[in-house]
């Protein structure tokens, strides 16, 4: 969610987490086989281990660097934004979305006042906020709403 207000996602797949997840089957998405293209924000995905625990991409150097700076454990996810920001966990309660298909997230999502769309529009504002912080408030479209600059400490 916090990614899009910055640019575009082409070919992002729907998937679920590990049924031998803390929360199994939670419904997901892969960035895997995704491009993202932005004219504010570079990012880039490492996806460690698809959902049955098979190995897929490795970190680079100094992405390892940071993972093992910031989060000794390893914890997954793990973002860092301009190694600068780092978020460790999903960021919300992941059993808000337990029992719910895509659509019906896709649909809490449109109504501000449901758990799913307070949990996941809370976390992709704080991560918002964090992205404008690094980029110095750019692009002000995105950096200026009141939500955004209200977490950013402005």
């Amino acid at each position: 969610m916090a990614l899009s207000r910055f640019g575009t996602f082409r070919d992002l797949a729907l998937t679920r987490s590990s049924s031998s997840d803390v929360f199994p089957d939670t419904p997901s998405f892969t960035f895997r086989g995704s491009s993202y293209s932005s004219d504010a924000i570079e990012f880039t995905s490492v996806e460690t281990a698809d959902r049955a625990g098979a190995p897929l991409d490795s970190p680079s150097p100094v992405q390892a660097a940071s993972m093992s700076r910031s989060d000794p454990q390893g914890s997954i996810p793990f973002l860092s934004i301009a190694d600068q920001f780092v978020a460790v966990g999903s960021g919300y309660p992941p059993d808000v979305l337990k029992g719910r298909t895509w659509s019906e997230i896709a649909a809490q999502l449109r109504d501000a006042s449901s758990p799913v769309a307070r949990a996941v529009l809370g976390n992709a504002n704080r991560i918002t906020a964090a992205i404008c912080r690094a980029t110095g408030d750019a692009p002000a479209s995105v950096c200026a709403s009141s939500s955004v600059r209200g977490l950013a400490g402005r």
